[in-house]
């Protein structure tokens, strides 16, 4: 190949290249207009607004168990406040009544009532220290009502009783003739159904006591604290707190590859919209740019080529023409001058 060809496959690589280089340069500042503009605020909103719907999700399952919590309670109330049990109380408060004639009297009456009382694990009648009446399972809260009753002002209390694989509910309820307290009603809940219920297949509901909590807590990395709750991840979960009794808190749990599974649907549908493209783009730009400009350059140099071929010959003998001696004989001074 002599130096004329050698310098138009050069000056052909050299043009090919620029093009190659303009075109990456483009595609960079392309992804990363994406990235920084596009995806990156999008990623953000859609995560927010799905721990938004997480929190608003674990803080209805949250009123769903407070509510189970209430009904207790109202239920407990509800028992205590039958004025026939009342009024034989107060018989035998005031001697009109022995002990044993308010148990006879008192028993199938009391059974009645709780028998109406939903997930009732247990429910007995304390007067004077002692059980006038009962049902259910006998001593399931035993030595849980001297904790709870001491210092009860309020109509009906409730303390929640967490175990590894139990959740109950202790009421205790006054029953009050006027403004004179006859005794206590202790009833227990099994609560451990309502918390299983709002269970999902992404979402897990649990209690823990105090000093679990703040065990698992220890080493979680806050997200957000409010007045009313945590949000913290932790193994690879985010977790949503709420404080439901002085030392026992709600909490509501779910896989961060569950809860922001529609952010990496949006990242695989940005990387295959991107990949696709620039095979695309770049398909374009060979097809319609780099091919075109190749093609027109090749003919532009036979062109060149096949014109200085024209121009330099005698049409009638075929012999080299006086232009061609021109600049022949301008080369050879060139070259001698620059020796």
């Amino acid at each position: 190949m002599d130096s004329r060809k050698e310098y138009q496959v050069i000056s052909r690589l050299r043009f090919v290249h620029r093009v190659n280089r303009m075109f990456a340069l483009s595609v960079f500042i392309a992804i990363v207009f994406v990235l920084l503009f596009v995806y990156q605020p999008m990623r953000s909103e859609l995560e927010k607004s799905l721990t938004d719907n997480f929190t608003q999700l674990s803080r209805t399952s949250f009123h769903a168990f407070e509510n189970s919590v209430q009904r207790g309670l109202e239920g407990a109330k509800s028992l205590s406040s039958r004025t026939m049990i009342k009024d034989a109380i107060t018989d035998y408060k005031n001697g009109a009544m022995s002990l044993e004639e308010l148990k006879a009297y008192t028993g199938p009456k009391y059974r009645d009532g709780a028998m109406a009382l939903e997930h009732l694990v247990s429910a007995a009648r304390i007067v004077d220290g002692m059980v006038i009446a009962e049902y259910g399972a006998a001593g399931a809260a035993n030595g849980s009502f001297p904790d709870i009753a001491e210092g009860q002002t309020a109509e009906a209390i409730s303390k929640i009783i967490v175990a590894p694989h139990s959740v109950n509910a202790i009421m205790v309820s006054r029953v009050m003739n006027g403004s004179r307290v006859l005794g206590y009603d202790l009833i227990v809940y099994d609560l451990t159904q309502q918390l299983d219920r709002l269970n999902t297949d992404a979402a897990e509901m649990k209690l823990l006591d105090r000093n679990a909590y703040r065990d698992f807590l220890s080493d979680a990395a806050i997200v957000k604290v409010d007045d009313d709750m945590t949000i913290f991840q932790k193994s690879g979960s985010i977790y949503v707190a709420f404080h439901v009794q002085d030392d026992i808190y709600f909490l509501s749990a779910q896989k961060q590859s569950s809860l922001f599974e529609p952010v990496n649907k949006l990242a695989v549908r940005v990387a295959a919209g991107g990949t696709i493209t620039f095979l695309a783009y770049a398909i374009l730009i060979y097809l319609y740019i780099i091919r075109f400009a190749k093609r027109e350059l090749g003919d532009l140099e036979v062109s060149r080529d096949e014109y200085k071929k024209i121009a330099f010959l005698d049409h009638l003998t075929g012999a080299y023409s006086r232009q061609f001696l021109d600049v022949w004989n301008q080369s050879l001074r060139s070259s001698q001058h620059t020796y």
